[in-house]
């Protein structure tokens, strides 16, 4: 049941290290690489928004623990309700998050270097309805 939950999250950087599953909740525990957080968090506010309006819901948050004497944590994902039902529309909604942003050009990064503009070389032509002229 939580196979294929599990494998659509991985496509989301997610590496599940634990799991407990019942008819009506799964819960997860797992890592995500820090070189994903970015991405990471973005699919999580994303499938948040989406389960305030589903008859499921979904719970994303850090979980901390010991490990000999050190502080650490991983993601912990629960998710309640009919899963019987809603769990085929659940690995839906995690796999269309993984779909890449289009960014406006207004939001591209701008690069490190503020200058990086005028090394462009710019090409310009004129448009008449017809074949491009040189």
């Amino acid at each position: 049941m939580t196979t294929d939950l599990k494998n659509a999250l991985k496509l989301l950087g997610f590496q599940t290290k634990d799991e407990n599953a019942t008819k009506e909740r799964i819960r997860l525990i797992g890592s995500v690489a820090l070189e994903e957080t970015t991405f990471w968090l973005q699919k999580v506010t994303q499938l948040l928004r989406l389960a305030a309006d589903e008859s499921w819901s979904l719970d994303i948050s850090k979980y901390y623990f010991l490990r000999g004497d050190a502080l650490i944590f991983g993601w912990r994902i629960i998710v309640q309700g009919n899963l019987e039902k809603d769990l085929p529309d659940i690995i839906q909604a995690v796999i269309n998050s993984r779909t890449v942003q289009i960014y406006d050009q207004a939001e591209i990064p701008v690069q490190s270097n503020p200058n990086w503009y005028k090394n462009v070389r710019t090409v310009s032509a004129k448009f008449d309805n017809g074949p491009m002229k040189t």
